[in-house]
């Protein structure tokens, strides 16, 4: 995968410069991996909120409708469309988990990483 995008960028680098008139300029790599780790983990928690998010629309909405149903209808389907909603709901359970793992793996890195800074003398960022 790293080949690919190394070999990725450095074709449009050589484009952009010929565009532009001017030399190409050497491609970060390492600039561009720590970009897209920064902006992974995000999105990782984004994804998993999403999910959680439609798990627990989902699940309110079989909840609402197997509650319904078991009043005016038959036993059976009513019974069906809760068990669907717990099922639902089970589901989402270790999403939630990713996401706390994820967010209190991110803020321990940080920490480690400001304290790191701090040892060193310099500033943290």
């Amino acid at each position: 995968m790293s080949l690919l995008t190394s070999l990725l960028f450095r074709t449009l680098a050589r484009r952009f410069a010929r565009a532009t008139g001017r030399r190409p300029q050497p491609v970060d790599m390492a600039g561009i991996r720590k970009t897209v780790a920064a902006t992974r983990e995000p999105a990782l928690i984004a994804a998993h909120g999403t999910v959680v998010a439609a798990l627990t629309a989902v699940c309110g909405v079989l909840t609402v409708a197997g509650i319904t149903v078991l009043l005016l209808g038959p036993l059976w389907l009513g019974i069906a469309t809760i068990v669907l909603a717990a099922i639902c709901a089970v589901t989402a359970v270790p999403e939630v988990l990713r996401i706390r793992r994820t967010v209190r793996a991110r803020r321990l890195r940080r920490h480690a990483r400001a304290l790191n800074q701090e040892m060193d003398g310099s500033h943290p960022t």
